[in-house]
């Protein structure tokens, strides 16, 4: 029997799926498929292309929050940067007790590294503008108020951010679950083809959506034909023999599939 490797991009997977939908449609009564039915297959391969465009749209919603978050992250930054520069020179560039008071509580006059740092600071700073109204610059926007404005604009920016890694995280297990169910009826299905169908390399494959290389674990376009006029003879002995005619060749092949005798 073939080696069946299914592909691991979405697009291909759900292509081959339908494919195999097509195949059961034509032929799970003659070959007497029955671990899956078709509407099954059908359903399972609905689901999971639903779940993938879900999740695909929850991967551009996050990388959207993303974009957003990392500008308000980037104008907190050059606002703390301007307001440190304006303050050393009023309080000096070393710092002191008059830094502490304006929010540099560390015993440093640096702009901090971690993001939830700098949004206290900025706090800070707008409690002590709000305190010290004589130490704003408006000109620069060195204000309590413009402070305020960057602040919770990267909160928002921010809460976006974690929504959508949430949201992802939930769609991704719900896209887990039909893709393994999807896979798991996929699977099902060839080894019962494969059962019934005695020479699936050059014929039945093909019919459910695997290429000719299937026997090396790969899995391709099908060949550039189709089968068309399928007809069936039972022969004395108790075999089913199937004929059909690949739509660009003109020369009749036949394969065979054994049946029990009736």
């Amino acid at each position: 029997m073939g080696n069946y490797n299914l592909p691991t991009n979405s697009g291909q997977l759900i292509g081959l799926g339908n494919k195999m939908a097509v195949g059961m449609t034509e032929f799970s009564t003659v070959l007497k498929l029955t671990l899956i039915p078709t509407a099954q297959m059908q359903a399972n391969l609905t689901a999971f292309a639903n779940q993938d465009a879900a999740f695909n749209a929850a991967r551009s919603a996050q990388q959207t929050a993303s974009d957003a978050y990392q500008p308000a992250l980037a104008a907190v930054y050059e606002w703390l940067l301007g307001v440190s520069n304006t303050l050393a020179t009023r309080f000096g560039t070393r710092w002191s007790r008059e830094w502490a008071q304006a929010g540099f509580n560390n015993n440093t006059t640096a702009i901090p590294s971690k993001v939830e740092d700098r949004l206290s600071l900025v706090l800070a700073l707008v409690d002590f503008f709000t305190k010290n109204p004589s130490y704003e610059v408006p000109s620069m926007n060195q204000t309590a108020a413009y402070g305020t404005t960057l602040r919770t604009t990267a909160l928002n920016a921010q809460a976006a951010v974690t929504a959508a890694a949430v949201n992802i995280n939930s769609i991704s297990a719900t896209w887990q679950t039909a893709y393994d169910t999807l896979v798991k009826g996929m699977r099902a299905l060839e080894r019962e083809r494969q059962r019934q169908w005695q020479r699936p390399a050059r014929t039945g494959g093909v019919v459910f959506g695997w290429a000719n290389n299937e026997r090396r674990g790969r899995v391709g376009s099908p060949p550039p034909f189709h089968f068309q006029n399928m007809s069936a003879r039972r022969r004395n002995s108790g075999e089913l023999r199937y004929g059909y005619s690949p739509a660009k060749n003109p020369m009749r092949r036949n394969f065979w599939y054994r049946s029990s005798r009736s």
